[in-house]
């Protein structure tokens, strides 16, 4: 699902983006948590891809650049972590890139003391828990690394539609 494109969003002194417009690759292997996340972004005005493993989504960032990218940590065939390291290689041999580099934010049901750091020793600039909070994301999305919160956007009737879908797709 795609929508429309937003204006290129702006970034900070590293060059990763800071605010909630922009290109989003979510790579998350399970299907009912993958559409759960592209309704979040959606919601939130991002042009969106999704792809169901680390390889599809490294494939997918080396046909084109991202400006944040959501990986799952776990997934079969190359999980995040792999797929983090390979998406930051591509970027070092993009001279297009001018510089700027795409913000990638782990997904991990993984809590574990430690996990935030092997995350952050991937490439990745940040880290959630699953389940994918839409607050926790807009706020992570509408601020620059280290920065407060802002306020979540609302989110679309068809969002909410979409998600009661689901909800009920898991519990029949």
């Amino acid at each position: 699902p795609r929508s429309a494109i937003a204006p290129a969003p702006s970034t900070d002194a590293a060059g990763v983006p800071s605010v909630r417009s922009g290109r989003m690759l979510i790579a998350e292997d399970d299907r009912i948590s993958r559409e759960l996340a592209v309704l979040v972004v959606e919601g939130m005005g991002l042009e969106v891809t999704a792809v169901a493993n680390g390889r599809e989504a490294v494939e997918r960032f080396q046909a084109a650049p991202y400006d944040l990218v959501l990986l799952d940590c776990n997934m079969p065939e190359m999980d995040g972590y792999e797929a983090c390291r390979a998406m930051r290689a591509i970027e070092a041999q993009r001279p297009e890139a001018g510089g700027n580099r795409a913000r990638i934010i782990a997904l991990t049901a993984n809590v574990l003391v430690g996990e935030r750091e092997r995350c952050l020793q991937a490439g990745m600039d940040e880290y959630l828990t699953k389940p994918l909070a839409a607050t926790r994301l807009a706020a992570m999305l509408g601020t620059p690394p280290g920065a407060g919160p802002e306020p979540a956007p609302a989110v679309p009737e068809s969002a909410l539609t979409r998600l009661n879908q689901l909800c009920e797709e898991l519990d029949p």
